[in-house]
């Protein structure tokens, strides 16, 4: 699709995909998510039944943006897409002319072009019928059968505002409209590559599905019947201290010892080996002085966040420190790079390696508090419904902390879909340090990639040797440090 694109214009494309998501997701977490399994899916489901590479490039940018005019919708109409019997006949009549808004907004970049009859046609079917009115449907084209017939049984699957139905049942839906609306074959092809592969089926067949579970917490997040996580008062009161332009040790000791379990915890972290001295220090003050100033907000929101990882469920623990001691090896990838790149706030990447899973923490623990092996779901299972949801959730939370626009497009894009010289650094460094602590051991919900696959440490100048030196360093230290940080 863009193989006629030079750099620059790849460089904003990506940060425009990027920027659509982002803006999706603050429209609606639910909208986001049926927009990147509409696009998943096209593309593997596309994969399967071979077609060109170049309209598989196609369906996947189409399903991520054929709702992007729905961002301008009222939001009664977005909470009730899929529920069309709950919309009025107004709102009814401006839900239908999304296809056409998202068209008007993609058609000044050129490079859009060959997704337009995709986002324009995504809801008129092969009778004639859907919307909009008095489109004439080019049938040959396979393109828009297949994301038709995706974002169609996504929709019946997953409404808005409802829980997610039965996966036969919504089989039976797209069947009985394969008879004149979709393309009967496909409609065939597409429910063996949803359904289970029956060798495989060696589990009790789950009676809820994890993204019921996830539906069913981002709808009380957004009714306010779950809080977000609040950031620990004494990371409020260092940042506020940081802050001023004439702040004394006196200030930061005075604060931190007003929290005994930090003040022990900051201790222990000065004296392990990361940041040996020639003796143990035994004061808070004396800690500041052995870390250094410009170290101690990411040392404190690093002791305080330990205890976002914790869960009632003793199923769940392992999981949960797991997951605790990838972000904690990020955290120190992302410093080890800032300062092999020799850039000033090496401080902040540490905060944000330490953060940037912050939204498959708590998704993790809410559902753990749904207790969802009652219900057969296998970790393997919840940790996949989690990487679908957890982005949008991540924002939320950074955004309620506060954090800036800098640091949550950091930690909310650092898994991104193009790498280019235009993408921020800070993104390209936490995507990498991810990769690092994966590498060390410390992969949880994460892939392991091989270094030299990585364009974003060939981004930064990163050589595969410094990334195996950083992950040496870090495997070195790592045992001592969660030792300390527990203590």
């Amino acid at each position: 699709m863009f193989s006629d694109v030079n750099k620059q214009t790849l460089t904003f494309v990506s940060e425009m995909l990027r920027s659509y998501l982002i803006l999706m997701g603050e429209k609606s977490t639910i909208l986001r998510s049926h927009s990147e399994r509409v696009a998943l899916n096209c593309m593997n489901f596309s994969k399967k039944i071979k077609i060109e590479k170049n309209e598989i490039d196609k369906l996947y940018v189409a399903g991520l943006l054929h709702d992007i005019g729905l961002v301008i919708m009222p939001q009664p109409i977005i909470d009730n897409i899929g529920q069309i019997d709950k919309l009025t006949p107004e709102e009814l009549n401006l839900y239908q002319q999304h296809p056409q808004i998202a068209e008007k907004v993609l058609m000044p970049y050129a490079w859009f072009k060959g997704i337009l009859p995709l986002i324009l046609y995504h809801h008129v079917y092969l009778d004639g019928t859907g919307f909009p009115k008095d489109l004439h449907l080019d049938k040959s084209y396979i393109g828009i059968k297949i994301l038709t017939l995706i974002n169609t049984y996504d929709l019946i699957a997953y409404p808005f505002g409802a829980q997610p139905k039965d996966m036969n049942w919504a089989f039976e839906q797209i069947e009985r409209m394969s008879e004149t609306q979709l393309d009967k074959a496909l409609v065939h092809e597409f429910i063996t590559y949803l359904k289970p592969s029956k060798a495989a089926d060696i589990t009790p067949e789950p009676t809820l599905d994890i993204m019921d579970i996830i539906y069913e917490i981002l709808d009380e997040l957004k009714q306010e019947k779950i809080a977000l996580p609040v950031l620990p008062k004494v990371v409020q009161d260092v940042q506020m201290i940081i802050n001023k332009p004439d702040y004394t040790i006196d200030e930061l000791t005075g604060v931190i010892e007003k929290d005994s379990a930090m003040s022990l915890r900051m201790i222990a972290v000065a004296n392990s080996p990361y940041y040996s001295g020639v003796a143990r220090v035994n004061t808070v003050r004396k800690a500041i002085t052995r870390v250094g100033f410009t170290e101690v907000l990411s040392i404190v929101l690093a002791i305080a966040n330990k205890g976002q990882y914790q869960t009632k469920n003793p199923l769940y623990k392992s999981l949960m420190e797991k997951q605790w001691l990838h972000s904690l090896a990020c955290a120190y990838a992302a410093r080890s790079i800032a300062e092999r790149k020799k850039y000033t706030d090496k401080e902040e990447y540490f905060s944000i390696g330490m953060m940037h899973d912050i939204g498959k923490v708590v998704l993790l623990r809410y559902i753990t508090e749904k207790e969802p092996e009652k219900y057969g779901i296998s970790i393997t299972q919840i940790i996949s419904g989690i990487i679908k949801s957890y982005m949008s959730i991540s924002g939320m939370i950074l955004r309620h902390w506060r954090f800036g626009k800098r640091f949550i497009r950091a930690a909310t894009m650092q898994e991104g879909l193009l790498f280019d010289r235009g993408t921020d650094k800070a993104v390209l460094v936490i995507n990498v340090a991810n990769a690092i602590a994966c590498k060390a051991g410390y992969a949880v919900m994460d892939e392991v990639k091989e270094f030299s696959t990585l364009e974003s440490a060939k981004l930064l100048g990163l050589s595969v040797e410094v990334l195996e030196y950083i992950k040496e360093n870090i495997q070195t230290n790592m045992a001592e440090l969660e030792k300390n940080y527990n203590e």
